[in-house]
């Protein structure tokens, strides 16, 4: 019995590790990141620029009244994630959701950041508008995985 004991700890102990690893992530604030951030935040940034950018596949996605969300370039690539004005014409911020791209490095920045935890796939974008001011504005987009279909 004592091997039995000591595989369920050591099971336990790994288990706790990857739980504080995934809880460290989490809690993270997701600032600007550049060209020299570390593998593990290029990962997560682009795994959320990615997880909106699949949301929207090729279509705009309407997030507000004032503001559309889309995804250029997507699927031939991980696509560029633009906001815009509510009719697609004027674009506020994009991010290239390119690995290794750095968030919110572009010279119109858009910071993308996990709202809640992971499973809830909510997500703040955060972009300078109006143009020019230097205030910041955030949208929330809740992404939904298996909509009703209403019929």
């Amino acid at each position: 019995y004592p091997e039995y004991h000591d595989q369920c700890f050591i099971g336990l102990l790994g288990n706790m590790l990857n739980t504080l690893v995934v809880t460290l992530l989490i809690g993270t604030l997701f600032e600007p990141t550049v060209g020299n951030a570390s593998n593990e935040q290029k990962r997560l940034d682009w795994t959320l620029c990615t997880a909106i950018c699949d949301a929207a596949g090729k279509n705009r996605i309407i997030v507000s009244s004032m503001f559309t969300v889309e995804c250029y370039g997507h699927p031939k690539n991980d696509g560029v994630l633009r906001v815009m004005d509510r009719y697609g014409v004027n674009i506020f911020a994009r991010q290239p959701c390119l690995y290794g791209s750095g968030m919110g490095t572009t010279n119109q920045p858009l910071v993308v950041s996990r709202l809640g935890n992971i499973w809830e796939q909510k997500y703040r974008l955060s972009f300078k508008y109006p143009a020019g001011t230097g205030k910041t504005t955030s949208v929330d987009v809740h992404l939904a995985s298996n909509m009703p279909l209403i019929r």
